[in-house]
């Protein structure tokens, strides 16, 4: 697939879930997480025009500061009729669209938000994403959390979290079903012109229909979830109300999150980063010109475009139910330093914007005396981060498990940014969120071993089984480590067929159940031998020369039965001449040739292939012909596949 890492859920036009797609509403609320990375100068965003703290302001940036009067002066704050009007204050003018959206009541503005814990950028935002001031160990980012707790989200929603860019940010660290896209049309098979590409989708489908994995799950999603996206993004998006977005990248990324919105796939969460903010040096050339002033100008103007791209007058407006957060890592010290720059500070403005927000200035402004400072360089902090993140979780999503999403805060104060409903945040560690069985390994022997990942506020796991898809469900093992994550169960039938499932457990109670993952116990197989695999690639190169050579036959035939995965041996004399991995055909035909000794009816062949050397899958064999005492025997991978990998499978069928 072409331009993106889908890690959760794409399929043909014409599927049941293409069908399901179009043209349902969603209704959930959606929260869009923008991040300024690089600590964003507050103080020049929103700064001070009026009063005593506009005459501190003006003496600690004598180069920098923003004109309370004139051509380039900031944007008064004050809202007629508003109890979050503010006439001390303006927003920086270059930010005339967001300036608009703020007198229509649509943007609230946090003053003094702070406790990262850190002036290290990477310190600082490891700590808010995850949503742990001064712990970096956590598993999981406070959005993974939120989803994981999100009581209204339905188990099969085809695209609950995208992240608009190349990566995904920390705050959805340990979230599978993240898509990450920069636009709707670099999702999807390559668009080059080429025989293939129907038949590749096909196979890559059949790829994942088998077994019983978790990455078959994953495949599959992943493989729905970038059909509809093509089906539907594909073709030019237009924008609502007449809005025609920037062409900046922040810009892109909004339309990006815009169009999907619209595409009703469940998108409950959305997050996209915006750097460049660490102006230590020439921040502005003068006032409302420069790099910081530019940057000002593309996130206005892409969060204005935004905004009116989903707003409307009805009462289901998309803007009503989408509200975006905007956040840095910290701000900077209240004084311009020599280089016409701005150093590493503490307390900063966060915006919130929406059309069910509650617009104005909000927070506590600690003053910028010297004594009101933080370490009398900083804007001291006076509102925790995470009282804004709980508001629009508890408010928006309503999602009251603020002890899971940010745990050990017990401090929830809405600052009254939103509408919505204060239900009683859930405070300490509730509910762990469901483990994740991720493979079921085949070791050998009659054991299977479970892999799990590690959950959050976890004190221990129970593992259960069955041997039989209708049948009922055992508890074979309680761990009490939440740091143990896998189980291997022992003595098992040859042959037999085994379930698994784990839940975490703590003393709030028990987790939603994994996910169910399947295996085979390899007991029974273990007369399978694998030959060494090799690589087809796109070559002219017939290699047929291996076929009379009784040297290189025995040693491929040793060389096949002695690399056994399943790590037991077999000896040699069992097998006589079995089968042998002919040396491979390197043309566009993508074959695979070896040779079936006549007379031997207790042999049982496979050849597989695959093109990442973890996901093998069968190929139909045909003879082409005798050698000697020799049937040729050939399989062809599906075409378009190259360069793949095959290798022969041989097994006794009568022991």
């Amino acid at each position: 697939m072409s331009g993106s890492r889908i890690t959760g859920t794409m399929f043909d036009q014409g599927s049941p879930l293409v069908n399901q797609a179009d043209g349902q509403a969603g209704t959930g609320e959606i929260l869009v997480v923008l991040y300024l990375r690089g600590g964003m100068d507050g103080l020049n965003f929103i700064p001070p025009i009026d009063g005593d703290n506009r005459g501190f302001y003006e003496g600690f940036r004598p180069n920098l500061k923003i004109p309370a009067s004139g051509s380039n002066a900031a944007l008064s704050l004050a809202l007629p009729n508003s109890p979050n009007s503010s006439s001390e204050f303006g927003i920086h003018p270059r930010a005339t669209a967001l300036h608009e959206i703020y007198q229509n009541g649509n943007l609230a503005i946090v003053q003094a938000v702070g406790n990262a814990g850190s002036r290290s950028h990477f310190d600082a935002q490891a700590y808010m994403e995850l949503g742990t001031p001064f712990v970096k160990t956590t598993k999981t980012g406070w959005l993974t959390r939120t989803l994981d707790t999100q009581p209204d989200l339905p188990p099969d929603v085809l695209m609950p979290v995208l992240a608009a860019g190349s990566s995904a940010p920390t705050s959805l660290f340990g979230e599978g079903s993240t898509l990450n896209m920069s636009n709707g049309s670099s999702i999807g098979f390559s668009n080059a012109n080429w025989n293939y590409r129907d038949d590749i989708r096909k196979a890559v489908r059949d790829l994942y229909s088998d077994g019983f994995s978790f990455v078959k799950d994953a495949g599959l999603q992943a493989l729905n979830a970038a059909d509809i996206i093509e089906t539907f993004a594909s073709s030019s998006y237009t924008p609502a109300n007449g809005v025609e977005y920037p062409n900046t990248g922040l810009a892109r990324d909004m339309r990006t999150i815009a169009s999907m919105i619209k595409l009703d796939l469940g998108l409950r969460v959305a997050t996209v980063d915006y750097g460049g903010w660490d102006t230590h040096d020439t921040q502005d050339y003068a006032p409302n010109n420069g790099n910081y002033s530019n940057k000002i100008g593309t996130l206005s103007d892409a969060l204005a475009a935004f905004y009116k791209d989903l707003d409307g007058s009805e009462a289901n407006a998309l803007s009503k139910r989408t509200t975006v957060l905007v956040m840095s890592e910290f701000g900077r010290r209240v004084r311009e330093n020599a280089d016409r720059g701005t150093d590493h500070g503490t307390g900063n403005v966060f915006l919130v914007m929406g059309g069910s927000v509650k617009g104005g200035v909000h927070g506590t402004f600690p003053g910028l005396r010297n004594d009101q400072l933080f370490s009398q360089t900083d804007l001291a902090p006076t509102t925790d981060y995470r009282t804004i993140l709980s508001e629009v979780i508890i408010r928006r999503m309503a999602n009251p498990n603020i002890g899971n999403i940010f745990p050990g805060f017990e401090e929830y104060a809405p600052l009254n940014l939103v509408e919505g409903i204060d239900l009683t945040p859930q405070y300490g560690p509730g509910q762990p969120a469901a483990p994740i069985v991720s493979e079921v390994l085949a070791l050998g022997g009659d054991s299977l071993t479970v892999v799990w990942n590690q959950v959050d506020f976890a004190e221990g796991y129970r593992v259960e089984m069955r041997n039989d898809p209708e049948g009922d469900w055992e508890i074979v093992q309680i761990l009490g480590r939440p740091t143990q994550t896998t189980y291997e169960a022992t003595d098992l039938a040859q042959g037999g067929y085994y379930e698994f499932r784990v839940h975490a457990f703590n003393d709030a109670g028990n987790s939603e159940y994994s996910n169910t993952s399947a295996a085979y116990n390899r007991s029974a197989l273990e007369n399978w031998r694998y030959s060494h695999y090799g690589i087809i690639e796109n070559a002219d190169v017939a290699a047929d020369d291996m076929v009379n050579n009784d040297a290189n036959i025995t040693n491929l035939l040793a060389f096949a039965l002695n690399l056994d995965p399943l790590g037991s041996s077999f000896p040699k004399t069992d097998f006589e001449t079995p089968g042998l991995p002919e040396s491979f055909q390197k043309d566009n035909t993508g074959k695979y040739r070896f040779l079936k000794p006549a007379g031997r009816e207790n042999i049982d062949y496979k050849v597989e292939m695959c093109t990442d050397l973890v996901h093998w899958f069968p190929l139909p064999i045909q003879s082409i012909g005798q050698v000697g005492i020799y049937e040729k025997m050939e399989a062809s991978a599906p075409a378009g596949f190259h360069p793949c990998f095959f290798r022969l499978v041989v097994d006794r069928n009568d022991i």
